[in-house]
């Protein structure tokens, strides 16, 4: 799963790149979100949400959460009776593309010669049947992954780069040790190739840099 990870973090520093160089305002709040549900989307269910993407290049999926969770804001007005309806239709519409992807992931588990590891293809490798009640389930359990896990991961990423720079000694610290590590060639290209080739050892030696995250 690493470069895949690797591969949406990319794009993401792209987008900070592009903004770092125009120094214009711009709401953290949406690119570590988007970033979340790619990596998550693409952990669980093996499948590219393009959350990073123009709206209406991403994945059905992704805009429907984002109708949900519109739902739960303030500012609704007089239509805050409707509301619970409205949940209930997005969600049906949300739990049919996920059941969608389900079934197609199901029947080519026993064809394909290459199987994916992800939460879901590894959730269905000893099922033989995929009965109603164990659609339902795995649906439940995907949408838990993606609803709970992108804003927890989302606000974790902004609280972190906040902290960071507000606290010029420990970002000094972290960029010590990611330079030892790494090198000095602080390009994205460069480190990923570098993490792709040793793996959990070089994460392993990120020792300050987790204990900021944790």
């Amino acid at each position: 799963l690493l470069p895949c990870i690797l591969e949406k973090t990319q794009l993401f520093l792209m987008k900070l790149d592009h903004y770092a160089s125009t120094n214009e305002e711009f709401p953290l709040d949406e690119l570590c979100t988007n970033l979340t549900f790619d990596i998550i989307g693409a952990v669980t269910m093996d499948i590219d949400l393009h959350a990073q993407l123009r709206e209406e290049n991403q994945s059905a999926i992704v805009r429907l959460f984002r109708k949900l969770g519109s739902t739960y804001r303030s500012g609704h007005g007089g239509w805050k009776l409707l509301l619970p309806l409205q949940r209930k239709l997005i969600s049906r519409q949300l739990g049919a593309h996920i059941k969608e992807h389900i079934k197609e992931k199901f029947e080519s588990q026993s064809t394909s010669h290459n199987p994916s590891r992800s939460v879901l293809a590894l959730s269905l490798v000893e099922t033989h049947e995929l009965t109603p009640q164990v659609l339902d389930r795995t649906c439940d359990q995907l949408k838990t992954f993606l609803f709970a896990g992108h804003d927890t991961t989302s606000i974790l990423l902004q609280w972190t780069f906040y902290e960071l720079a507000r606290t010029p000694h420990v970002l000094r610290r972290v960029r010590l040790e990611l330079d030892e590590i790494f090198g000095t060639d602080s390009h994205p290209t460069h480190i990923r190739a570098q993490i792709l080739e040793h793996g959990e050892s070089v994460l392993q030696r990120m020792i300050y840099t987790s204990a900021v995250v944790k």
